[in-house]
């Protein structure tokens, strides 16, 4: 029984994490409770500082022959005692609840009392204070125009005793509408704390989160879609599932490939945890390809001509292995066209990134009337093992990438001289492809893509590591703003 009971646990287990991912991602950001509670920080002083100097309306009241106007109703302090975020488990949503807030007014009130023909009135200050209040918002997330959206539910606020200090004499007087003006007090402290807790969330914190990076382009070659889609949230952290993906920036399709499954499991140690897939990866291999940015021609008169390629620009370099080619055209220049067959895709592991390159180098001689004579090509396969940094590029964090070891096969078409051929387990020809092929990818996957993050929000110490399908970024934050 205790058997079958586990298994129905860990079936449903399963079956909840398919529901809760069910949208697909190429990319995530995880905000965890000690995220949340830094957050929550930034908008607890945010409130005091919007409540502190805070003018109210004016007030009034009466009852029994005692009636009353309180005018100049100012908040002069307003401290945060406590506070505590909780995210809100199911589709999105935390409650900011903010205790113990102590708040010290002062107003000018005028009393009257009148009972027959008995006629009383005096005008004088009153200072107020209270340390029993407190308040609940209960806020909702999902998604407007690609960017986290937050609207907020509910809010409920608690007021505790109120001390009243009346000044001078005729005391009975204010006695006689303490109660009352009490009263009126905590309906608008109520309000004002509601009111100023919705603002906070409906204005201060949706404009931090127009900052937040829908679409990005990067050096006018892909544009990297982070769409916000939708969020989910458990007991400990709150999922912003993003799109993540890149697009051609003159033809902005969508990828019909399926984002993979991948393991979100993280500690609590970091305040933010970001995931990039490898769907992400392998949709700008797509745009590379499709966009021919991979697309290269190497020759004497390169600017900039990898260092493993310099000893082959000439027929004389293939001599020994191509006697044919030097035969024909001894000495001549040599150029290679670089192009890829289709898109370089990447494949991520735990511990590991592989990379698949498959492209065609068109070799070309410069003969001595000045044409150009396209006399073989070669058709390479590369497989390599990748590692991946971060860095700070204009304030903003890079992923990047370095492929450090490699594999080839190699095939031969489109002779003209003949039979050829280049034995791969020679080290020159070895040489050769890591400079065609490696020494031209490496520059484009060192500057990377940006993780996404909003304006004035920094990533602090970040750590990356891999799992399987996805990098992972692990980092605490800092608000800058």
């Amino acid at each position: 029984m205790k058997l079958v009971l586990l298994l129905s646990i860990c079936i449903a287990a399963a079956l909840t994490a398919d529901q809760i991912y069910a949208v697909p991602r190429g990319a995530q950001v995880r905000l965890t409770h000690r995220g949340m509670s830094y957050g929550a920080s930034i908008g607890v002083k945010k409130l005091q500082q919007e409540l502190t100097n805070k003018r109210l309306p004016t007030a009034s009241g009466g009852s029994g022959g005692f009636s009353y106007s309180a005018s100049n109703l100012l908040l002069r302090t307003v401290r945060v005692g406590g506070y505590n975020v909780q995210p809100v488990a199911g589709n999105g949503g935390l409650s900011l609840s903010m205790s113990g807030i102590y708040v010290s007014a002062s107003a000018r009130i005028q009393v009257k009392y009148q009972k027959g023909w008995v006629k009383l009135s005096d005008t004088r200050n009153v200072d107020i204070k209270t340390s029993g209040v407190g308040f609940t918002l209960r806020i909702n997330i999902g998604a407007q125009s690609g960017k986290p959206q937050l609207s907020v539910a509910s809010c409920s606020a608690s007021i505790g005793d109120i001390d009243l200090d009346f000044s001078g004499n005729l005391g009975f007087l204010f006695n006689g509408i303490a109660k009352l003006f009490e009263g009126k007090i905590k309906d608008i402290l109520r309000k004002v704390i509601c009111d100023e807790g919705r603002k906070l969330v409906n204005n201060e914190a949706n404009g931090f989160l127009r900052g937040f990076p829908v679409q990005q382009n990067i050096e006018n070659y892909a544009i990297i879609n982070y769409a916000f889609q939708s969020p989910i949230s458990t007991s400990s952290y709150i999922d912003f599932l993003l799109r993540g993906e890149f697009l051609d920036p003159k033809n902005p399709v969508h990828s019909k490939v399926t984002p993979p499954t991948f393991d979100t499991v993280t500690s609590s140690a970091k305040m933010a945890y970001v995931w990039i897939t490898d769907y992400t990866l392998n949709t700008a291999g797509d745009v590379f390809h499709k966009t021919g940015l991979l697309k290269k021609l190497v020759g004497p008169l390169t600017k900039e001509i990898p260092k493993d390629v310099k000893p082959f620009l000439n027929t004389k370099s293939f001599e020994k292995f191509i006697p044919e080619l030097f035969k024909r055209f001894p000495n001549r220049p040599l150029e290679f066209e670089i192009q890829t067959n289709k898109a370089p895709s990447f494949s991520i592991s735990p511990g590991n990134i592989d990379v698949s390159i498959d492209v065609r180098v068109q070799v070309v001689v410069d003969k001595v009337d000045g044409s150009k004579l396209p006399v073989f090509y070669l058709d390479l396969t590369v497989d390599a093992k990748g590692s991946v940094l971060v860095k700070s590029v204009n304030k903003q964090l890079n992923v990047g990438g370095n492929i450090v070891d490699f594999t080839f096969g190699l095939s031969v078409g489109g002779s003209v001289i003949g039979e050829v051929n280049l034995p791969i387990d020679d080290p020159s020809v070895k040489m050769l492809v890591k400079g065609l092929i490696i020494e031209n990818a490496n520059p484009l996957l060192n500057k990377g893509f940006p993780i996404p993050k909003v304006d004035d929000l920094d990533f602090i110490n970040p750590q990356v590591s891999f799992v399987k399908n996805a990098i992972r970024v692990d980092t605490d934050i800092n608000y800058s703003g």
